[in-house]
């Protein structure tokens, strides 16, 4: 066996962490500057390459906003509304990391990419975020498995 081959069964051998499950927002663990949000639940179901993601936040002005829509992990773009908003969303896996690429606005004024990471004891999810185009901050939030 050639020392390549051998050195492409590891790579073959990444497990895709399963995401399932209720995950709640715990603020004191994360880094976001989106004050306007007090709080955030994601219910994710998660079945072979394809997820199917709700999403409710509430703001600090009491309003509850809910998100739902369905996506492959294959890096094809799914079309929803945010917030009244045309937006697109794509996931794929990076590794161990699921990676998602979403953008607003008809001429994606606003995208953003974030780094979903399962904790080792699978009950906490970091997500990192970085604005590429409109503005923003780049933050990290950290959510716990309910």
């Amino acid at each position: 066996m050639s020392l390549t081959a051998l050195l492409a069964i590891p790579a073959l051998a990444v497990e895709k962490p399963n995401l399932t499950g209720s995950w709640r927002l715990n603020p004191s663990k994360s880094d976001s500057h989106a004050a306007k949000v007090t709080g955030t639940t994601w219910v994710i179901d998660q079945k072979e390459s394809a997820l199917h993601v709700s999403e409710i936040s509430q703001r600090a002005d009491g309003k509850e906003v809910k998100t739902d829509f369905d996506c492959t992990t294959d890096g094809k773009e799914c079309e929803f509304k945010l917030d009244g908003q045309a937006a697109k969303i794509s996931f794929w896996f990076n590794g161990t990391v699921l990676v998602e690429m979403e953008s607003r606005g008809s001429n994606r004024e606003t995208i953003v990419e974030k780094k979903m990471r399962l904790s080792g004891d699978g009950k906490s999810m970091s997500v990192e975020y970085v604005p590429v185009a409109g503005g923003g901050q780049a933050g990290k939030m950290v959510f716990e498995k309910q």
